[in-house]
């Protein structure tokens, strides 16, 4: 920073609508804090969120907010929040999914913002070096912040890497009126990135594929395969730059402490320094930092319980399953039970048809049989049974037991016995 803090004066940034101090900073002289205020993010990371607007003593301004969060998760954690839930990889469903950008584009995103709603033109005029930061303790910061928001949730990281970029860049506004004013924006954007890994990736396959292939089980006696277990064995893909997730990975990033001035151009470099200054000595009170980890912890219990109600859901779901596999089986026993008495009603019925009586329903049967199989059983003078083709409508035996079947006027002659039918 271009100034001696010694000569910064002091400021307390104080929440326009609960009164409640929300921080501390330090401006130039004849520099003030404006209305500030307390949001609050559907972010685990970043839960809350300090704004403020400062102003300069020729019409500067400067609009000021700590930081937000965003979620970038890849492809197959996409739609997976409760199975990357368990391995702390998507560490709030709440977070806004946004793909990920480093602090120049970042920075030129939101000048095109600020022109947009000023009815103005954009263009870059320069990009100057972010002042006063130190790389490897900034690294070194994410890194921590990262573990401390692993370990509250419980999350089971099987990497962690962390990326920080930073970016001061000034533009040129033209604005409707035909007014040229200048703007600048500070952006340091951080975060890290974890990864469940192609082992932790086949465990999370494995567990689903154990739960659907443990319920096709006990329905239909066999076993499921969801997950391919080739992933147990597969390498790891090379790792690619950070902000852009694999497969199995999701990058947790964002803004910090950052701050937009738009003023008069020959204004530009005293905006700049005051600009420098709010962002070095912000401090926010100790109360908020206090309120952002209550807020976690009720996340994380919020989420806790929903993990336990969904769990309760699919166990439901399964008992209706079971259930209802249970009631079409039972369904399809009686219908066949009610088959079976309505066919041997008719089989009864023909039968009374057919003159034959109850207690003769076993020649009915051998009747039945023969005239399936294309046949006539006949009975031998000696009791025996002989069968011949349906097509002879008399049968003859001779005394050696020798038949011979015919039809019509077929008469075989002398030494031969005409047999009856049984």
């Amino acid at each position: 920073m271009g100034e001696d803090r010694a000569a910064l004066c002091g400021h307390r940034v104080i929440d326009a609508y609960s009164g409640r101090m929300l921080g501390q900073l330090g401006l130039p002289a004849g520099w003030r804090v404006g209305e500030a205020c307390l949001e609050r993010l559907s972010s685990f990371e970043r839960p809350l969120q300090v704004r403020a607007s400062v102003a300069g003593p020729h019409g500067e301004t400067i609009s000021f907010r700590s930081g937000e969060r965003y979620l970038s998760s890849g492809v197959a954690l996409k739609g997976m929040n409760v199975l990357a839930g368990l391995y702390g990889v998507a560490s709030s469903a709440q977070t806004e999914e946004r793909a990920y950008a480093a602090a120049a584009p970042f920075a030129d995103a939101e000048a095109a913002a600020l022109a947009r709603g000023m009815g103005a033109s954009v263009a870059l005029l320069e990009a100057r070096r972010y002042p006063g930061l130190d790389m490897p303790s900034a690294e070194q910061r994410v890194r921590m912040e990262a573990n401390n928001d692993a370990a509250l949730q419980g999350a089971r990281f099987a990497s962690v890497r962390v990326g920080v970029t930073a970016a001061l860049r000034v533009y040129r506004l033209a604005t409707p009126d035909g007014r040229e004013l200048r703007a600048c924006v500070m952006a340091i954007v951080d975060g890290y990135e974890t990864g469940v890994g192609a082992a932790s990736m086949s465990e999370m396959g494995e567990r689903v594929s154990s739960a659907i292939g443990g319920l096709v089980g006990r329905l239909g006696g066999g076993a499921s395969t969801w997950w391919p277990r080739t992933q147990q064995t597969a390498a790891p893909a090379a790792p690619a730059a950070f902000g852009t997730p694999g497969a199995g990975e999701v990058v947790v990033w964002g803004p910090r402490n950052l701050a937009t001035l738009v003023c008069e151009p020959v204004h530009l470099e005293e905006g700049i320094r005051a600009m420098e200054a709010l962002v070095a000595t912000y401090r926010p009170d100790a109360a908020v930092g206090q309120e952002e980890m209550a807020t976690k912890h009720n996340l994380v219990s919020a989420q806790q319980q929903q993990a336990v109600m969904a769990q309760q859901r699919q166990q439901a779901q399964f008992a209706a399953m079971r259930q209802a596999v249970n009631m079409q089986r039972q369904a399809i026993d009686d219908y066949q039970r009610a088959a079976q008495a309505r066919s041997d009603a008719q089989w009864a019925a023909e039968r009374a048809r057919s003159g034959v009586g109850a207690d003769s329903g076993a020649d009915w049967t051998d009747r039945f049989s023969d005239a399936m199989r294309g046949v006539t059983t006949w009975v031998r003078p000696d009791g025996t049974e002989v069968e011949t083709s349906t097509a002879s409508d008399h049968a003859w035996a001779d005394e050696h037991g020798n038949v011979v079947g015919g039809s019509g006027g077929f008469d075989p002659g002398a030494g031969w016995t005409e047999l009856h039918q049984k």
